[in-house]
C-alpha cells in the first residue's frame, strides 16, 4: 500500500535522488505559430525520443512511499500575490508508474494547495513529454498556455513549455 507524507530529511534524500525521473515517449505535442495564435496536435515521432530528470529532495516536498522504498516525489510551492499553488516536481519510478502513486501524490498536492487558499494548481512541462501531459489532462487540468521561448535551444532543441492548471475553487470573481 502507497503512503504519501512529508519528506523526512535527511532520511529519504538518497531514496528521492534515486528514482528513475525518466521517460520514454513516441508521440509529442506538435506547436505551430499560427496568425493570432497556436495550432497544437499531437504527432508521432520518427523514433522515441526520451530524457532524464535528476531529482534532488526539498523540505516540505512530498514522497509516496512503499514498504520503506522512496517510489514518488512531488513538490508544491504558493504565491500570496496570485493565490496559485504550482506543482514543481513531481516523479514517479518508472516501475511503479501506472499503480495509481501518481494520482496519490497529485492528490496530496492538491489537498495541501487547498489549504494554503490557492485558487489553482499550475504546472510547466515539455510538448515533448506527451506521457505527463495526458496524465494531467486526465486529472482534471486544462492547458492554459504554453512558451515557445522558455527553454534554450541549444540544450532543449525542439520543446516547447505547456502550461497547465487545474481549477481549486469554484468561485469566479
Amino acid at each position: 500500500m502507497v503512503q504519501v507524507r512529508v519528506v523526512r530529511l535527511p532520511d529519504d534524500a538518497d531514496g528521492v535522488a534515486g528514482l528513475d525521473a525518466s521517460f520514454l515517449t513516441e508521440r509529442e505535442l506538435d506547436v505551430q505559430p499560427d496568425q493570432l495564435g497556436f495550432r497544437v496536435a499531437s504527432r508521432e515521432l520518427p523514433a522515441p525520443r526520451g530524457k532524464a530528470y535528476r531529482v534532488v529532495a526539498a523540505p516540505g516536498g512530498l514522497v509516496a512511499v512503499d514498504k520503506d522504498e522512496v517510489i514518488g516525489y512531488a513538490e508544491i510551492s504558493y504565491a500570496a500575490w496570485n493565490r496559485r499553488a504550482a506543482l514543481e516536481h513531481i516523479y514517479v519510478a518508472s516501475r511503479h508508474r501506472g499503480t495509481g502513486t501518481g494520482t496519490a501524490l497529485l492528490a496530496e498536492a492538491v489537498r495541501q494547495a487547498r489549504a494554503t487558499g490557492a485558487r489553482c494548481l499550475w504546472l510547466e512541462t515539455q510538448n515533448v513529454n506527451e506521457p505527463a501531459i495526458g496524465f494531467y489532462l486526465s486529472r482534471g487540468f486544462r492547458i492554459c498556455g504554453l512558451d515557445t521561448t522558455f527553454y534554450d535551444p541549444a540544450e532543449s532543441p525542439g520543446e516547447v513549455a505547456i502550461f497547465l492548471a487545474m481549477d481549486l475553487e469554484d468561485v469566479v470573481p
